[in-house]
């Protein structure tokens, strides 16, 4: 971050970091004239907590089951509630898929303060474990400019803005009722994910064949209430090549197969699923890994460039490297698998030309 040279959007004159969490770190936003807010996950406290911090919190944008278990007295503390329209939530009126991947995920804390409007973005809800309790690890990004050029909370919803997309949120008469048997088997499925973060695992690399064994090792057994099902993979393969882990309750040590030189990884998925309501959660760790064979590199080196299209991808990335990311878009990792053989296809319609032009022009001595 220190090092990254920053281009701003329009506007905007000044960014700085603030990093949640670590070292029990917090953010406080500025004594504001207004503020808005926009968070998916929300609770009282938290709320409470930012209106403590302005003249007015005029707007809050989150999502509808979220605002139903609000207290009434916390609708007070805000001029203005709204919810994602439904046609926005279901991506263009398609059928909803049942993961997580529509509606809202934003979190935004928008800041008047003076002339100035303070707009910070990032990973943080306006939650008590995000903004109050520093549990959760948490970053946002904070991008200042003049309330003049770049807008400020009353731009957010008008129509040149979030407007057309927003939907005004009506509190029911009577809070519904939350679904006891959900509610228990995702607070499974948090404690076991939290189980497995918290305990050291590791992977454990066995020569065979030639190929390498992995092996995930806990420092204890693990119990894995109100789960039904758990199964792990490494991310450099398919999920078809999933293998079960409840093996971990009764053992510190479950094998999760044999894998290429290239496949061998310390980033591993693991899928929870839990015994009520059939709920599934996925999460990446990155473990240590112990007896990492020595010509990985060189092995995954190898696949890349294994033909005509790995090869120039991988001269792209290197020029992209130095120009200003990396060219030609979605099509640079779209094209090839690292199998197949030489030919044409990808040197005709991404111009390696003038990137090489542009890299000699720019910095020669990378050429080499």
């Amino acid at each position: 971050v220190r090092k990254t040279p920053w281009e701003l959007p329009e506007g905007f004159e000044g960014i700085y970091f603030h990093i949640l969490g670590v070292d029990r770190k917090s953010w406080t936003p500025p004594w504001s004239k207004r503020m808005a807010v926009i968070s998916p996950f929300i609770t009282d406290r938290a709320l409470s907590w930012l209106k403590s911090s302005t003249q007015q919190l005029t707007s809050v944008i989150s999502r509808p089951d979220e605002l139903n278990q609000l207290a009434a007295e916390s609708m007070e503390k805000a001029q203005r509630w709204y919810t994602l329209d439904e046609a926005a939530e279901t991506e263009d009126g398609e059928e909803q898929e049942q993961h997580d991947t529509v509606g809202l995920h934003a979190k935004v804390y928008i800041v008047e303060k003076g002339w100035w409007t303070h707009l910070y973005l990032g990973s943080a809800n306006a939650t008590s474990a995000a903004l109050l309790e520093r549990i959760n690890t948490e970053i946002l990004v904070e991008l200042v400019g003049r309330t003049s050029r770049v807008g400020g909370v009353e731009t957010l919803i008008a129509d040149s803005g979030l407007g057309p997309v927003l939907s005004e949120y009506v509190r029911p008469e009577e809070p519904p009722a939350i679904d006891d048997e959900e509610a228990k088997a995702r607070n499974a499925l948090e404690k076991a994910r939290d189980l497995l973060a918290e305990t050291k695992l590791k992977v454990t690399c066995k020569s065979s064949d030639e190929a390498w064994r992995l092996l995930i090792k806990s420092s204890e057994r693990l119990r894995f209430d109100g789960i039904s099902k758990l199964t792990a993979w490494p991310i450099t393969v398919s999920e078809d090549r999933a293998v079960d882990m409840m093996g971990l309750a009764r053992h510190k040590s479950v094998d999760i197969g044999q894998y290429a030189t290239e496949s061998v990884t310390g980033l591993i998925a693991f899928e929870l699923v839990s015994e009520i309501k059939n709920i599934s959660l996925r999460m990446v760790l990155s473990l240590p890994v112990e007896g990492l064979p020595e010509n990985r590199d060189d092995a995954i080196f190898q696949l890349v460039l294994n033909n005509q299209d790995g090869f120039l991808r991988y001269i792209l990335l290197l020029l992209g490297e130095y120009t200003g990311g990396i060219l030609g878009g979605g099509r640079l990792f779209n094209r090839g698998s690292g199998s197949g053989s030489w030919g044409d296809g990808f040197s005709s319609e991404i111009p390696i030309l003038e990137e090489l032009a542009r890299a000699f022009s720019q910095d020669p001595d990378k050429l080499k």
